[in-house]
């Protein structure tokens, strides 16, 4: 038997129990039956009910029109209906965690097989769609991948049927990926993408005739609508193997399709102590960022040591950061891996080299956050994401610099979030990994740890000491310096404030009057006459 998957034999037995703990599947099967309605379970639902995986995502087929029967679905359970696709009679039903909570009631006793229903915390989101096609079985031959291309249906006794006519249960158990049809990729460009995530998502091999289908298909990519292949990098970059997902693509010639400034960096060597060129190192910086987060989630016993006593209690707040999502569709901790593998994009144009001969790339932080913000817009991505992409890729040098030069004070501590927001958080992380695969993965103990104190350092600040280090109240307004001083309005008072907030922030006044007194000093000096002393 393949680990984590059961043969033929038991294949029956894993849809009751599955089906068992999730009784919101019987739930609107039986509710179509009411309207007369022949529904299916189809496509990743099927797949991930055979892999036993957990999801709060079922998808359905219906002959007849998924619009009406998704308003149904969600009137009679008090979910939220969206009409997704008018022409293709597509609805989504959403149902907040109360009221999934409904469909899996308590139990006085344990089950037959064991596993107790649990509500999905996140709620429940049920995509009913009308067939694709005349047919059941021609809606599953038009799908992307015989893995995907199953489905489940109920017969007359209510007993579980399951629709299989490409033999997806086969290749799931073998772990094989292969097309639905032969013009599978060509059809859908954006396939090639999706077959590049399921290779790790799942396991699965892909064949060489499968290779060269998707091979054939890649060029079509500048076809697709951004919005769609933006979609799925960030799916690749979600999963926990997102650095070997990207090395996959570069093989494959996928990622110089969709990112093609990396083609200039592929074999552009660097000085040491870098142990890669620049291309490998982007690959590794993503496989450090998945180091450290691990670590802050505590599920790599060998990742642990990354992550010291000088974190303290900023360990839950970090992990809180990346858990949650930065818009409705990304996760933080995808844009995080987007930064990592782009922190260094801008090296392909600023290669230069010293008098001594020795290479430089004076200047990459600033070329490579331009670079990544055309990227991001091309790609339709939210205000939110590329301002996190263009300010932690600018910034990303930073607190090694700060590490060089020992604790930072208050000052550059304020400075530094002064100029990149929340988003200094996020540079830090991104400098950590940029520290780890320079060398390898294996940094001299004592640069890390400085680069680690250095980085507690300006995440204390963020988390600890916002109020007084980054944002403090103000102690006087511009009115006040106006009738104190008789100074109309204008840039001058914005930037006599500034500078009484810096001050506050390095600890250097406390009052409105040291305040006061410190802004007539600067004023004064800037009357005072060239020459005099």
């Amino acid at each position: 038997m393949t680990e984590g998957y059961p043969r033929a034999d038991r294949r029956t037995a894993a849809i009751d129990e599955y089906i068992e703990r999730h009784p919101i599947i019987r739930r609107v099967f039986e509710l179509a039956a009411k309207r007369q309605v022949p529904l299916y379970l189809v496509g990743g639902s099927v797949r991930d009910m055979l892999l036993g995986a957990e999801t709060h995502d079922f998808d359905f087929a219906v002959e007849g029109d998924g619009l009406a029967l998704g308003r149904y679905v969600a009137n009679t359970l008090r979910g939220a209906y969206v009409p997704l696709d008018k022409e293709r009679r597509t609805a989504r039903v959403l149902l907040s965690p109360q009221d999934t909570a409904r469909f899996y009631p308590p139990l006085t006793g344990t089950p037959p097989s064991g596993h107790v229903p649990a509500p999905p915390s996140q709620g429940l989101c049920l995509d009913i769609a009308a067939l694709r096609g005349d047919s059941l079985e021609a809606d599953l031959r038009d799908r992307d991948f015989t893995i995907n291309a199953m489905a489940l249906g109920r017969a007359v006794g209510e007993r579980w049927v399951l629709f299989d006519p490409l033999h997806g249960s086969e290749d799931l158990a073998n772990k094989v990926l292969r097309p639905g049809s032969p013009s599978s990729f060509v059809d859908d460009p954006v396939r090639t993408l999706r077959a590049a995530r399921m290779h790790i998502q799942f396991g699965c091999a892909i064949e060489p005739d499968t290779r060269e289908l998707m091979r054939c298909a890649v060029p079509l990519l500048g076809l697709v609508s951004a919005e769609r292949v933006r979609d799925e990098w960030f799916k690749i970059l979600d999963l926990p193997g997102a650095a070997g997902a990207l090395r996959t693509m570069h093989q494959w010639t996928l990622l110089q399709a969709i990112v093609p400034q990396v083609s200039a960096l592929d074999g552009l060597q660097q000085p040491t102590p870098h142990r890669y060129d620049v291309l490998m190192h982007s690959f590794e910086t993503v496989r450090a960022v998945e180091r450290l987060w691990d670590a802050l989630q505590g599920r790599d016993e060998n990742a642990l040591s990354l992550i010291p006593d000088a974190f303290g209690d900023l360990v839950p707040q970090v992990r809180e950061r990346y858990a949650s999502p930065i818009c409705a569709d990304r996760s933080r901790l995808a844009l995080l891996k987007c930064a990592a593998f782009l922190h260094d994009v801008g090296k392909g144009e600023t290669q230069g080299a010293r008098e001594n001969g020795r290479t430089h790339f004076i200047g990459h932080e600033r070329v490579g956050a331009d670079m990544a913000v055309r990227w991001a817009r091309r790609w339709r991505c939210s205000n939110t994401e590329i301002d996190m992409l263009r300010t932690t890729v600018e910034a990303h040098m930073r607190p090694t610099w700060l590490a060089a030069r020992g604790t930072p004070s208050r000052r550059a501590v304020y400075r530094y979030y002064r100029d990149t927001g929340e988003y200094g958080v996020d540079a830090v992380l991104v400098s950590l990994a940029d520290c780890l695969a320079t060398h390898g993965h294996d940094p001299p103990a004592g640069e890390w740890r400085r680069q680690v104190e250095t980085a507690a350092w300006l995440l204390s600040a963020y988390y600890r000491h916002r109020e007084t280090a980054i944002d403090p109240s103000p102690l006087i307004s511009g009115h006040d310096l106006m009738e104190a001083f008789h100074l109309p309005p204008g840039r001058r008072i914005g930037e006599l404030l500034a500078r009484i907030r810096e001050e506050q922030a390095a600890g250097e006044i406390h009052t409105p009057e040291e305040a006061m007194a410190r802004a007539q000093m600067w004023i004064e000096a800037q009357e005072k006459p060239e020459g005099t002393a």
